[in-house]
């Protein structure tokens, strides 16, 4: 069983769930099926919903990293914007930043800090969230 899944039904809004310990192996799965999404052609925005996986390790830091630069490289800007669901962690917000000081993110990203108190923050309510209160994100510029 894989600890992701995409949802295309809402293209070109793409909503990935993440849920269950992340490895190193597991992370490089759901990356080429990440990188699939190139082969769409299609301008796309991504909704990542991260709050249901434990915290992932450096070495998976570093992969996505190394992936998120590979990506730049190799593909179109097709990525207009990327939302982001983590749980309000101190170590998250550290491998979080980690990320992004080795690479600049591919299009511009808005990560939402949930707290455990708001269950109803999703995939599917996270876009009503920012067009009502944008200042509730922290803004990561490309």
């Amino acid at each position: 069983m894989t600890f992701y899944k995409f949802d295309f039904s809402c293209i070109p809004t793409i909503k990935i769930n993440l849920e269950g310990k992340i490895t190193s192996e597991k992370l490089g799965s759901f990356l080429n099926r990440w990188e699939e999404i190139y082969k769409l052609k299609k301008e796309h925005t991504l909704i990542f919903d991260i709050t249901k996986t434990h915290s992932p390790t450096i070495p998976c830091a570093f992969q996505l990293a190394k992936f998120i630069k590979k990506i730049k490289k190799e593909q179109q800007p097709l990525l207009q914007r990327s939302f982001i669901i983590l749980n309000e962690n101190t170590i998250l917000r550290y491998l979080f930043r980690m990320i992004f000081t080795i690479t600049k993110p591919i299009a511009p990203v808005f990560v939402y800090w949930k707290k455990q108190t708001e269950t109803d923050i999703n995939t599917d309510t996270i876009l009503n969230v920012f067009h009502t209160n944008a200042l509730k994100f922290q803004y990561i510029r490309p």
